[in-house]
């Protein structure tokens, strides 16, 4: 009976060092900013919409077509295979970004977007534009009705 006794204080102790063990390693690394780290993985992007505009963002993360609303003033960090759409409100195209896939973070805003594909008229059932951010492609394409 004594050995039975001694035995559940035992593990009554180990599971107390356990627990406080795991309480601690989780305060170090919440103390030492370990959570609010920004993990990168290569491919991503971030875009800040810095219009007033509501738009929508089409991308890739893990194999995975996702597509999401972007409120005005706000960022996010997106894509995974070097490819983000971009479609606002005020304009029938879209923007196409394209960007190396490597570790390096890369930010970009939507203003920086605009200016880089602003549309020139041209000849045909869709004007395209094309221009660069550093080492970042933008195209902006729109179809046009022809008369």
């Amino acid at each position: 009976m004594e050995k039975e006794t001694r035995m559940k204080s035992l593990i009554v102790i180990i599971a107390i060092v356990v627990v406080l063990g795991v309480a601690g390693f989780m305060l170090m690394r919440n103390r030492f900013g370990a959570t609010k780290m920004k993990v990168t993985t290569a491919g991503q992007i971030t875009l800040l919409n810095d219009s007033s505009d509501t738009m929508s963002v089409e991308y890739k993360f893990g194999g995975k077509n996702i597509a999401m609303v972007l409120p005005p003033r706000e960022k996010i960090t997106c894509g995974s295979d070097g490819l983000l759409r971009i479609f606002t409100s005020d304009k029938a195209g879209a923007y196409e970004i394209t960007y190396p896939i490597d570790m390096r973070e890369r930010e970009i805003k939507v203003s920086q977007v605009v200016a880089a594909g602003k549309k020139k008229e041209l000849e045909g059932a869709i004007a395209t534009e094309k221009g660069m951010i550093g080492d970042i492609k933008v195209m902006y394409e729109e179809p046009r009705e022809l008369d």
